[in-house]
């Protein structure tokens, strides 16, 4: 599971966008992961290009272009749209072990000397969008296959795609296997969205999707002090254009069908400057954590009472040149002892 007694992990990385002009940024659907990603288009694209004295020069593309533009038989399909993407690398370790204890890879990048597909996802949806006005619904339903699927698995109850393992290292360790990270429905009515399901975590700044990180690696922080998914019922609320509130309950972390009785608040706000170029986000996940679960390994985890807590504040310098700040606070309550884990990155 990803939780230690003491994780700290410092580190200060900015975005870098490339080409000697700047590039416009959109916003893609990616179904409310807690996080909102932008694309950069690159300066060669052949756009017309506009100069401004101020900001520099920017480029419009228009939207995206998308693979369903192209194949979409049935037309608009009642706004349900999908995609995916495949992640691979290679990662080198001369020492031939799998970490310092020789146990398992910690998250994700498993294969510790070699070439590994990461992430084969595929993804089906519609976005629950009034517009500010109105009813609608939305739903979406998240599969992926590859080494990275038992970091999104529901690992905390050993049910729901836990056992989708395909193979194994000659230690036992899984390799390969499928794992459904997402599967919800949601309603909206006006400002107010309701989300009834298995979706992503609010807490932290980096996610389980590829493409909404910037590097390949993850902080030790996430890995081992966060939450991925979640099970349970989530409201989100916009309270104005740069304001938004979200509180729910959920069975505990990463759990599926079986919530071991475990029962969480998830929730927090979110705060954007009036130029866009600042944000804010404070989110917390809180309660009974369960009655504790037996792992494959013969652990026991999610026992106790737990409160996590993670700010992130993001700040645009420049066109090119993000700056993000998080730090997160944890604590486990078992009765007889406390375990305490807090980072900054």
């Amino acid at each position: 599971m990803k939780l230690s007694q003491l994780a700290i992990a410092i580190a200060l990385a900015g975005t870098l966008g490339a080409g000697n002009v700047s590039a416009e940024e959109f916003d893609y659907y990616s179904a409310d992961t807690g996080t909102t990603r932008a694309v950069s288009s690159s300066s060669s694209c052949g756009c017309d290009t506009s100069c401004d004295s101020d900001c520099g020069c920017e480029i419009d593309c228009g939207d995206p272009w998308r693979l369903q533009d192209w194949f979409n038989p049935c037309g608009n399909c009642y706004g349900i749209e999908w995609g995916g993407w495949i992640e691979a690398g290679y990662t080198a370790n001369s020492d031939g072990i799998d970490d310092l204890q020789g146990n398992e890879p910690i998250g994700f990048n498993h294969d510790t000397t070699g070439v590994m597909v990461n992430q084969a996802w595929m993804w089906v949806g519609r976005e629950a969008d009034t517009g500010g006005c109105g009813t609608d619904w939305g739903f979406r339903v998240d599969y992926m296959f590859g080494m990275d699927h038992n970091d999104t698995q529901a690992f905390n109850d050993n049910d729901y795609d836990t056992k989708w393992t395909s193979s194994r290292d000659a230690a036992g360790f899984p390799l390969y296997g499928s794992a459904l990270p997402q599967a919800y429905f949601e309603v909206a009515y006006n400002d107010l969205t309701i989300k009834l399901g298995h979706f992503f975590t609010l807490i932290g700044y980096e996610v389980v999707p590829a493409p909404q990180n910037f590097f390949y690696s993850h902080a030790y922080t996430m890995i081992y002090g966060e939450p991925f998914t979640h099970t349970g019922v989530l409201a989100s609320y916009a309270v104005n254009d740069r304001v938004n509130a979200h509180g729910g309950w959920t069975a505990g972390w990463d759990s599926g069908n079986n919530d071991n009785d475990a029962s969480t608040f998830l929730g927090g706000f979110d705060w954007t400057s009036c130029d866009g170029d600042t944000t804010f986000a404070w989110m917390v996940n809180a309660g009974d954590w369960g009655n504790g679960i037996t792992l494959d390994n013969g652990n026991t985890a999610t026992s106790g009472d737990i409160y996590m807590q993670s700010i992130v504040i993001t700040h645009k310098v420049r066109n090119n040149l993000t700056y993000v700040f998080q730090t997160d606070y944890g604590a486990n309550d078992q009765g007889n002892n406390t375990d305490e884990w807090y980072g900054v990155n």
